[in-house]
């Protein structure tokens, strides 16, 4: 595979991701029992949560596939756009307003993920020492967290919480991917680390929904991507060689700022203006198709 079909690829991983994002959040704003259990066992039943999952299945085999020949920083940049997704349809689709400082945050989160993509080199990726133990670390400290949230009664800053659960599984999932390497799709089932990372991106699922039943949907959607975004280059830089084009190390650094304030904005202030999220009903699906 080529890097302009890699690229290629990434688009449409991104594309995938979002739409699923979004039909995520509409499914879990229309459940209405607290119960994590509960709330997952009613997802399930639900077409538009399914049709979402199999979304993220397509954007996962996408990613891997550009994985083998790009590093994580580029991969998670550029998928991270997915969020521009959510951002431009939610008012359409699930009757909330993105207020202009919602808005800032994601376009400078848009632009730090450009520069990252910009300024990033592949690595050798293999495997550094101890590489599968930090990332079953992550994935064990995304479960804790996880855990420990759903046991406590729902709130807006429970959302932003479970979405950076969520943003530590899929990083896991998109450094574990990178360093597996480019070997077969058979010869994966054979990597200790692809399972780990694996069990990464099931429970990343799980807290992007529970995140999305309390937490405003452009928030919950920028944090888990940028989160991911942010987590999975490092995860690329320390164990799986990559790093930063020579010359261009300052772009990375701008770049990764901009992701942090704009994800910190949103949470900061996402969080407090979706104290009544409960309250807002999302639309129907067969809306969709319905002119406004």
């Amino acid at each position: 595979m080529t890097s302009l079909v890699g690229y290629v690829a990434l688009v449409a991983a991104a594309l995938c991701s979002g739409t699923a994002l979004l039909l995520q959040a509409r499914a879990a704003r229309g459940v209405d029992v607290d119960h994590p259990v509960s709330v997952l066992a009613r997802l399930v039943r639900s077409p538009a949560y399914l049709f979402s999952l199999g979304l993220v299945v397509v954007a996962f085999v996408l990613a891997a596939a550009a994985l083998r020949v790009l590093p994580v920083f580029t991969v998670q940049a550029v998928r991270a756009c997915s969020v521009l997704v959510p951002a431009l349809l939610a008012p359409r689709l699930l009757g909330i307003r993105v207020r202009p400082r919602e808005w800032a945050a994601v376009v400078a989160i848009g632009v730090g993920l450009v520069l990252l993509a910009s300024s990033a080199q592949a690595g050798a990726s293999h495997p550094h020492r101890g590489a599968t133990w930090w990332v079953l670390g992550t994935v064990v400290l995304a479960a804790v967290v996880t855990l420990v949230v759903v046991g406590r009664p729902p709130s807006p800053a429970a959302g932003v919480v479970l979405a950076v659960a969520a943003a530590l599984g899929y990083g896991s999932l998109a450094v574990g991917i990178r360093l597996v390497g480019p070997v077969a799709p058979t010869q994966m089932l054979a990597h200790g680390v692809f399972w780990v990372a694996g069990s990464g991106g099931a429970l990343a699922l799980a807290a992007t929904a529970l995140a999305f039943q309390r937490g405003g949907a452009v928030m919950v959607a920028a944090l888990v991507t940028g989160g991911e975004t942010v987590l999975g280059a490092l995860g690329g830089v320390l164990l799986a060689g990559d790093g930063a084009v020579p010359g261009r190390g300052w772009l990375a650094v701008v770049g990764l700022g901009c992701v942090l304030s704009g994800a910190v904005s949103l949470a900061r202030f996402g969080a407090a203006a979706e104290v009544g999220v409960g309250a807002v009903e999302p639309r129907a699906l067969e809306d969709l198709g319905r002119p406004a």
